[in-house]
């Protein structure tokens, strides 16, 4: 009876020790998801979309020069910009061949506004506008998936800067996306085709 009774406080001993050590594995895989998903922004393609905001721009190019051709679009935004959801300010570079000029207009929301217009010395590179098949929002988030969610994560006040051109003297348009710490400059920076989405180079 003794030895029934010994046997049965054991058991409940390694019940009661298996039972809290199970309840502390679960209480550090749910810490360790909510730390890993608390610093990293969302990716909303709303947001930070290039695409939607180019087709503004590129109707007031068509209407300054019809031969007007897209050289290179930019956004730059906090990254706590980009957490709350709010839209990113595009800039639109175009190059008109007939003209020798180079125009670039602003994109916020809804309103185009033309920012300057200069004559140009030399021919630019322009983008296969038909080749950039990958938005922001998608090179965004392979800057996320390549590190720059850890870069955010620990550096909060980071700014980001998206920058869509021609990768050297072809038409293969790049994204080249960073993340920047002014001050302690810091920086991690990634290019990523915008025909596949391919990181090219990061660092």
């Amino acid at each position: 009876m003794e030895r029934s009774m010994n046997a049965q406080s054991a058991l409940r001993w390694i019940l009661i020790v298996w039972g809290g050590a199970l309840l502390v594995a679960a209480g550090l895989l749910i810490y360790r998801q909510l730390e890993g998903s608390r610093g990293a922004p969302t990716v909303d393609a709303s947001m930070i979309s290039a695409r939607g905001a180019y087709g503004l721009a590129e109707e007031a190019a068509d209407a300054w020069q019809a031969d007007a051709q897209l050289v290179s679009a930019a956004g730059r935004a906090a990254a706590s910009v980009l957490q709350r959801g709010d839209d990113v300010e595009w800039s639109f570079q175009f190059f008109s061949a007939a003209e020798q000029r180079l125009i670039v207009f602003a994109v916020s929301g809804s309103e185009v506004a033309q920012v300057r217009e200069t004559r140009s010395p030399y021919a630019m590179s322009v983008l296969d506008t038909e080749r950039w098949r990958v938005d922001s929002h998608e090179a965004y988030k392979a800057w996320l998936e390549a590190g720059g969610d850890y870069f955010v994560t620990r550096r909060p006040s980071a700014e980001l800067a998206m920058r869509l051109h021609a990768l050297e003297d072809s038409a293969q348009p790049v994204w080249t996306v960073a993340g920047v710490t002014f001050g302690q400059e810091n920086v991690f920076a990634v290019t990523v085709d915008a025909r596949s989405g391919t990181v090219l180079d990061e660092g």
